[in-house]
């Protein structure tokens, strides 16, 4: 496969599909988020391939090349990550202003 080091397809994190029909039955499909294989499989490939993913990556990396390596953060071990939530998890919520201020509706 073109573009990565290992065998995607041995190793993939949930299915592989091949065609747009397969991927709109794979996205509409009951479980893709919800089966626990396919939770081992994301759990797995993380494990694998992912050791410096926890949010703070690019952080370390800008600090480290750019400021003079200083105030660089450690790695969060991946059992205390906190993931975010699942794609399932609808929240009720509106949504909060990125300034911190209230919306102004006009008028």
């Amino acid at each position: 496969m073109h573009g990565a080091y290992f065998d995607l397809l041995a190793v993939a994190p949930g299915p592989v599909t091949r065609s747009e029909e397969e991927l709109l039955a794979v996205l509409a499909g009951p479980g893709l988020w919800t089966d626990p294989r396919m939770a081992a499989l994301r759990a797995e490939f993380r494990r694998r391939f992912c050791p410096y993913d926890d949010g703070f990556a690019a952080e370390r990396v800008v600090r480290r090349f750019f400021l003079d390596g200083t105030g660089v953060p450690p790695v969060v071990p991946p059992e205390a990550r906190r993931p975010a939530p699942g794609a399932v998890l609808v929240r009720a919520t509106a949504p909060r202003p990125r300034s911190g201020h209230p919306i102004h509706t006009g008028g």
